[in-house]
């Protein structure tokens, strides 16, 4: 799946407690669903389809 948009890639220690920051205009080109009580995070692009399970 891609998605035509621009990300900093930044060198850091992974942490799983920081959340990942989703922008609106990322959001409306992916046609983001987010389901705060399946906890789940649906990412469209066409026929493609992405879920990203949060806590």
């Amino acid at each position: 799946m891609l998605f035509p948009v621009d990300f900093i890639v930044v060198d850091i220690e992974e942490d799983v407690d920081v959340p990942i920051i989703l922008g609106r205009p990322f959001q409306a080109t992916s046609l983001a669903v987010i389901d705060m009580e399946k906890e789940v995070l649906k990412l469209r692009m066409g026929d493609e389809e992405q879920l990203i399970y949060i806590r």
